[in-house]
């Protein structure tokens, strides 16, 4: 990521990095004259001139916004190819920060949210403008406030700088529509982001999580599971209403947003719903970001008339829930019988990993992996000590760069890794795992190009292979770099583009291949050479014929003949950009 600090697009000079992800660099800016602040989006797109033609045309679309819950377009244009949005400040931070993940709200206040949201969303359809990414991340707290809808039309500049017609899919999949998934928005789909939105408001957790394909596949065919399993005192008008702005036709959801929050406004008056105790009390900030400091979150109102779950409803919940978890075992155990370990792991897997993905969550989650397998502290080696202290500093030539992500990996506060069956935080790492072919998990909060990327990984199991993906630029992982080692001491850089291509393998003594054994694997991505590094060694310099850049993850794999899941853990991840 470049510095743009002291730079001045427009009539804004560039003073403080807010934040950034995969789209744009947010920058706090002052303008030269009148010395008044405003947010300066820098998108991460460079343009042709048809392009720039088309993205003009789109800004002046969101330019000419004026509501009072939406964030102004101050001023807009390109330079270097590279186009810049300007925008009124929110310096409360968005709703994401005031609400971290996991976090339950009260009816009153979802209600109240919901209310200034859906206005705003349903002017900009009126003017025949679909939002396309609605998330708690592109909604802001206003001075007084007052709730402030940005990010009007930025996917669909990103990905297409096309008019909103585009068949390209842009958005967030934990939000996204189905009709939107398949390149077809329309007001209904922002409706349908909103309705998951209230639904993790209120039950605390998204309704479909997993990897990106897992996402997709759900927010096409699965409903979304019931909110009073995770909700037993919501009402059924309010789980009612939630659930039909989530239909998975657009026609079936309500006639427009504005008709949702009404319904929504009218079911809460039955009743008021008490959440339970945040787990998480407070914003712990991203390493990697300046992020506006959150306000503190409302008190919730006084608890008033609870619907509950009838008895005779909570028997039939348990089981149903005992004739799952059965028919789940059985189809387990058949699944095993008929399914003989695979062959070492190719990046061809990713395919299989990809078509199957559906059929494996469902099995796996009546067989967790190895739950309680934790970390061991002191299996690092003593060369690779100095590359995991390197707090900020890039440890490897050209010793360059500026710190884009520093996690521990220790928890999922922050967001950004896929949480699936095989991809699950436990103990004090990141655990990736599958007990055939192969797996991966991605990293959603960035994209990078010239990066130095490097982390500790620590086999869980033998007859194993793992380590990191980058340069993946795929919403299907149909395309990307795989740098990996196996506890047979061997490593392999494949490249991965429709089929697998093996770029370099061997063997190396530098290779910590017992399992509890810590390993540190970087991987030098600069221009059209790639440098591999095992704890700290130089292991070799691969010359590649492309290298776009995309989203780094990480990579399990079963080499065949172990007598369980496949899984490595991860901790300690860094990346630096060049």
């Amino acid at each position: 990521m470049a510095d743009r600090i002291g730079q001045q697009p427009g009539n804004y000079r560039l003073t403080q990095l807010l934040g950034y992800g995969g789209f744009a660099e947010v920058y706090l800016g002052e303008h030269v004259h009148l010395e008044t602040k405003a947010a300066v989006k820098v998108l991460r797109a460079q343009l042709s001139d048809k392009e720039i033609e088309q993205f003009r045309v789109e800004a002046r679309t969101i330019a000419h916004l004026k509501h009072p819950h939406i964030i102004r377009i101050l001023e807009f244009g390109v330079e270097d190819t590279t186009p810049f949005l300007i925008m009124d400040y929110a310096p409360n931070g968005s709703l994401r920060q005031r609400h971290p993940r996991d976090t339950q709200l009260p009816l009153h206040l979802v209600v109240s949210y919901v209310q200034q949201i859906a206005s705003a969303l349903q002017y900009a359809h009126e003017q025949k403008v679909v939002h396309r990414d609605i998330k708690p991340e592109n909604i802001l707290v206003g001075d007084n406030n007052e709730i402030l809808l940005s990010d009007f039309g930025i996917a669909t500049i990103v990905h297409s700088q096309s008019s909103l017609k585009t068949e390209a899919y842009s958005g967030t999949p934990h939000y996204s529509a189905p009709e939107q998934i398949e390149g077809k928005p329309r007001p209904a789909s922002d409706q349908y982001a909103l309705g998951i939105i209230v639904y993790e408001w209120l039950t605390g957790s998204l309704p479909f999580t997993g990897d990106i394909a897992q996402l997709i596949y759900q927010q096409i065919h699965s409903d979304p599971p019931p909110m009073c399993e995770k909700l037993s005192t919501i009402h059924p008008d309010v789980e009612q209403v939630v659930l039909q702005a989530l239909a998975k036709s657009p026609e079936k959801r309500f006639a427009s947003v504005q008709a949702f929050a009404a319904a929504l406004e009218q079911a809460s008056q039955d009743t008021v719903v008490s959440p339970a105790p945040s787990q998480h009390p407070t914003v712990i900030s991203e390493p990697q970001t300046q992020p506006i400091e959150p306000l503190p979150s409302p008190n919730p109102a006084p608890t008033q008339r609870v619907h509950r779950v009838r008895p005779v409803r909570l028997y039939v919940l348990v089981g149903l829930a005992l004739l799952i978890i059965l028919v789940g075992s059985l189809a387990f155990f058949a699944f095993r019988g008929n399914n003989p370990q695979s062959s070492p792991p190719t990046l061809a897997n990713g395919i299989s990993r990809r078509q199957t993905n559906t059929a494996t969550s469902t099995f796996t989650a009546t067989a967790p992996v190895t739950a309680t397998m934790q970390v061991p502290a002191t299996a690092t080696p003593p060369q690779a000590i100095a590359t995991l202290n390197a707090a900020s500093s890039n440890p490897y030539p050209p010793h360059t760069g500026q710190l884009a992500v520093n996690d521990s990996l220790k928890s999922s506060v922050g967001g950004g890794w896929d949480t699936s069956t095989n991809c699950q935080f436990i103990g004090d790492a990141y655990h990736v795992s599958l007990g055939t072919k192969a797996n991966a998990c991605l990293y959603a909060s960035g994209t990078y190009s010239n990066l130095v990327y490097q982390a500790q990984m620590i086999f869980v199991t033998d007859n194993t292979c793992g380590g990191l993906i980058f340069g993946e630029s795929d919403t299907f992982l149909l395309s990307y770099y795989d740098f990996y080692i196996c506890t047979d001491g061997t490593y392999h850089l494949d490249q991965f583009s429709a089929l697998g291509t093996p770029l370099r393998n061997g063997a190396s003594d530098a290779i910590q291949a017992t399992p509890g054994q810590a390993n540190i694997i970087a991987v030098v991505s600069n221009g059209r050479s790639l440098d591999l590094y095992i704890n700290n060694q130089h292991i070799a310099t691969v010359s590649v014929s492309s290298n776009s850049g995309g989203q780094i993850g990480f990579f399990a794999g079963d080499m065949g003949g172990s007598s369980g899941p496949a899984e490595v853990a991860f901790n300690n991840v860094k990346v630096w950009t060049l």
